[in-house]
């Protein structure tokens, strides 16, 4: 079984059941820490409904959060959810640019995590 998410009728991704519903739960979680909202809207049927514009405030909320801490175990922990939003965010048509110099090897690793979503 798999899970879509959605959003204007446009496929962002389509994992696994799990995997989807893992994701939905994490970035809720971080969502909640962060005082946002995550712009996920899962529904019964094992899709999800993604609000763009509610979505892509998260993931500029949660962008800058990663880089802002130096937390190493922080950081590891919500990299994952980053990168999968970043690319749902840019499937969506929304820009994802470097706007440090460490954020060269984000990018480049939303690339590499992109061929496997």
């Amino acid at each position: 079984m798999s899970y879509y998410f959605e959003s204007s009728g446009k496929d962002l991704w389509n994992p696994a059941l799990r995997v989807g519903k893992l994701y939905v739960a994490l970035a809720t979680s971080i969502a909640d820490a962060l005082g946002v909202s995550s712009g996920l809207n899962p529904r019964d049927d094992d899709t999800c409904v993604v609000d763009s514009s509610v979505f892509a405030v998260f993931v500029h909320k949660l962008r800058d959060y990663y880089q802002a801490t130096r937390n190493s175990v922080q950081r590891e922990m919500i990299k994952g959810v980053l990168l999968a939003s970043l690319v749902m965010h840019q499937r969506q048509g929304g820009a994802v640019v470097a706007e440090a110099s460490e954020d060269s090897a984000l990018l480049a690793e939303v690339q590499n995590f992109s061929r496997s979503m």
